[in-house]
């Protein structure tokens, strides 16, 4: 019986270290998968971020130089339109087309103003993460 004990002892305590070194094994590969994972999120993350900062440096400074050359077509063409209020007669219709192209030249200058405003707004849009689902409510 005492031999019995200590054989059962002995194969307890064997499986138990068989166990620890297997459980560090494991954990020794988990470690490892997971560097690995963080590699190639970290290199995926730098190409992204690269690519981004090219397209989104280059789409922009473009962007800009044509909404310039918007800007300058439209003043250009609103000074000759300010010139032609000078020729106009009667006082009341001089007023009036005068107001009408300030608040033309206001919201020209605000369109522009918003659409930069909404394309430097893209570098923060993500993907929102998809809501968790609601299991279904169970019937008693």
């Amino acid at each position: 019986r005492l031999v019995r004990e200590h054989v059962a002892a002995e194969l307890a305590l064997g499986f138990e270290h068989r166990r620890a070194a297997l459980g560090m094994a494991l954990d020794s590969r988990l470690q490892s998968i997971r560097e690995a994972c963080n590699h190639v999120l970290v290199t995926g993350k730098t190409q992204l971020r690269q690519q981004r900062i090219d397209t989104f440096g280059q789409v922009y400074r473009d962007l800009e130089a044509r909404m310039h050359q918007l800007a300058e077509d439209y003043l250009a063409a609103a000074d000759a339109r300010y010139t032609r209020l000078q020729s106009i007669q009667a006082e009341h219709l001089r007023v009036r087309e005068q107001a009408r192209q300030e608040k033309a030249a206001g919201d020209f200058l605000d369109t522009l103003d918003l659409l930069m405003d909404e394309f430097r707004a893209i570098l923060s849009e993500n993907v929102a993460p998809r809501a968790p689902e609601r299991p279904a409510a169970q019937r008693w």
